[in-house]
């Protein structure tokens, strides 16, 4: 394996999430395996937050950064900069990750390297995004290799139109040290949703199958995360009456505490990749009711590790909280059991390697 070729990750980072943590993991993985590769980074000057955290994790991983300023929606400053530095730096491949670093990196890249784009998923369904969409959609077509981070991720861009020979599956890594965790003995049904507070999310839907719990069933929920629907789901659980019983705790640094004092995580979202938070709690043993959309079906097998309902059915996952409350322990031991074969599937190791594989595949072919 070729562990030579020079390769530039290009990345425009949003608040800390799925992604930033896949990217920053993984080239410590790379690093880790003798593979360093550096990771260019533009940064949203409206935004410069997301950009600032990003390259304090870097750093403290001891990770390569160069930082790009981007001022406006397409800049051509930018575009002209970042065209130079790659011609200077003459990479062998350039990999973007998300539809901005793609699109950039299609018009900027030199025309001797290998152009990959990593799709992480696209979650929401505005019109912006789906302007997105299609400009990431065209990229892909130009690329010479398109990473999908799940076999569903796969099967949906080959029938978005990206050629099938361009794409390869490379999952996403656990990012986080986990060890199995013991099973807690709570007495009321124990919930956590991870994740970012967007409509796409359905965390609407988890609220509204809670309700409809028959009062025998004592049950509280974490609400781990931020974003621009919190008050609007906060009003909602008022609404229903059940506010005693859902705390809202804000974005956290650390989940592994709120993963470990919980009987199930749930993941109600409507449209999905391979959540990150799906990797960590079946990593940790913790057993998920899941929406059955994008990879959160390659991991739970219903009734087995976990749950799994109907895309905004909210009757339906009522039904599943209450068979998890019959049998908490039994899903919680099932899910134990499965969490070392899932410690392995998503080391970092196995990750760099098979995205050094991709490297090497996309130099091979002309």
């Amino acid at each position: 394996m070729n562990l030579n070729m020079k390769v530039i990750q290009l990345f425009v980072p949003g608040p800390m999430g799925g992604a930033e943590k896949v990217l920053l993991s993984g080239v410590k993985a790379l690093k880790d395996l003798g593979f360093e590769t550096e990771i260019w980074v533009i940064q949203e000057y409206r935004v410069p937050y997301c950009a600032d955290d990003f390259l304090t994790e870097a750093n403290e991983l001891g990770l390569k950064t160069k930082v790009f300023i981007c001022y406006s929606k397409f800049d051509r400053k930018l575009k002209k900069g970042l065209t130079k530095k790659l011609i200077e730096a003459n990479p062998a491949i350039v990999h973007a990750h998300g539809f901005k670093a793609a699109l950039y990196g299609h018009l900027c890249s030199p025309k001797a390297a290998k152009f990959l784009i990593t799709h992480h998923g696209i979650t929401s369904h505005t019109l912006k995004v789906k302007i997105y969409e299609a400009i990431e959609k065209w990229t892909m077509k130009k690329a010479h290799k398109v990473i999908a981070v799940s076999e569903m991720m796969r099967i949906d861009l080959e029938r978005r139109g990206v050629p099938a020979h361009k794409i390869q599956v490379v999952e996403n890594l656990l990012s986080m040290k986990v060890t199995p965790r013991e099973t807690p003995q709570n007495k009321e049904l124990e919930l956590v949703y991870v994740g970012r507070l967007s409509f796409e999310k359905g965390v609407h839907i988890l609220i509204k199958a809670l309700k409809k719990l028959p009062v025998l069933i004592p049950f509280n929920l974490v609400i781990v995360g931020d974003g621009k629907e919190r008050e609007n789901l906060e009003e909602y659980t008022a609404e229903l009456g059940i506010q005693d019983r859902v705390q809202f705790v804000g974005f956290q640094k650390d989940v592994k505490k709120f993963l470990k004092k919980a009987d199930a995580l749930v993941i109600p979202s409507l449209r999905e990749g391979l959540p990150m938070t799906l990797i960590e709690a079946c990593c940790m043993g913790l057993p998920v009711v899941g929406s059955r959309v994008g990879g959160i079906p390659l991991l739970v097998e219903d009734e087995h590790n976990g749950l799994l309902f109907k895309v905004e059915d909210a009757d339906e996952l009522s039904l599943k909280l209450r068979v998890l409350d019959d049998e908490k322990r039994l899903y919680l031991e099932r899910a134990l059991k499965e969490s070392e074969k899932f410690l392995k599937r998503f080391s970092p190791n196995n990750w760099a390697e098979n995205t050094l594989a991709v490297y090497n595949s996309s130099l091979s072919h002309k």
